[in-house]
């Protein structure tokens, strides 16, 4: 549906991307001779909010989703921006909302996260955009909001049976991660040796409580999650909340130099990661191989 803006409305919207103040957008409307309504700016705004079809209703913090849909219908004030590049999928999942005319704080619910993650997610953003407001760093994410793709891991053989668990956020994690896989163990019904899996557990574990909470995640928590396979496959799974992976080694796809990692390998699991799907947070995986079948007796 084709939308077309007055060039007032064009202009009033073009200083949330621009981070302009208002009274710098007041003031071009005047030197250039468009009409300035008597409620000003926001008069304005409402006008273009109705055209667009905005899903936000209040007025206040309804700038971001302004400009990205005055892009997305092709009726801007300000030029696209420069592609700033691949951005993190948690930062993109972020922006998203603001352009979906989402707050941070209804973010936060709707994810079941505290509001001070999807705070602290805003303020990395603005240190890799440069932007100091939210408005501002939709515009300047904009290339990669409208064009965001995913790239999604090589599908394992279909789960046959799983078991997950929540362990604690702290140390005491380890030692639960690895009970708690020697007592699925048999229930799963792999056939290969429960210690190398317990110890995978422990490391991948110990690998999330070091590195995978935040801050100020004061109650944190882990989910750990086995799983068999059809190809009899033992799939260990935890998952954290900190979407990115730096001891991972994403050019070579092996587990850089963290050293827990690299023994799960030498256990003989393969270690792969994936953002969650709510993109605040990330779940490592080491997978197992079909164990050899146990020799019936003679």
């Amino acid at each position: 549906m084709s939308v077309s803006l007055l060039p007032a409305e064009r202009r009033a919207i073009a200083p949330a991307a621009t981070d302009r103040s208002h009274t710098e957008v007041l003031t071009h409307l005047v030197r250039e001779g468009l009409p300035v309504p008597p409620g000003g700016l926001g008069s304005l705004w409402s006008a273009a909010a109705e055209k667009l079809g905005t899903r936000r209703v209040e007025g206040k913090g309804r700038q971001p989703e302004l400009v990205y849909l005055a892009h997305v219908h092709g009726c801007p004030d300000a030029p696209l921006p420069r592609d700033p590049g691949p951005l993190p999928p948690d930062v993109l999942g972020l922006l998203r909302a603001p352009a979906d005319g989402k707050t941070l704080s209804g973010y936060a619910k709707e994810l079941g996260v505290r509001r001070t993650q999807t705070q602290a997610l805003a303020r990395y953003a603005r240190t890799l955009l440069g932007a100091p407001t939210l408005a501002c760093l939709v515009h300047r994410a904009l290339p990669r909001l409208r064009h965001a793709g995913h790239t999604a891991p090589a599908a394992a053989a279909p789960v046959t049976a799983s078991l997950q668990t929540e362990l604690p956020g702290d140390a005491s994690a380890v030692t639960a991660a690895r009970g708690w896989v020697r007592a699925t163990h048999a229930w799963l019904r792999w056939t290969g040796p429960a210690a190398h899996a317990a110890e995978a557990a422990g490391h991948l574990v110990a690998n999330a409580v070091l590195h995978g909470l935040p801050e100020d995640t004061f109650h944190g928590h882990l989910l750990l999650k086995a799983s068999a396979t059809e190809a009899s496959e033992l799939l260990l799974d935890v998952t954290d909340h900190n979407p990115r992976f730096p001891q991972f080694d994403r050019s070579t796809g092996r587990a850089g130099a963290d050293r827990g990692l690299r023994q799960i390998a030498w256990l003989g699991a393969q270690v792969t990661w994936r953002t969650a799907p709510n993109a605040l947070g990330k779940t490592v995986r080491a997978a197992f191989p079909p164990a050899r079948p146990l020799e019936e007796p003679a």
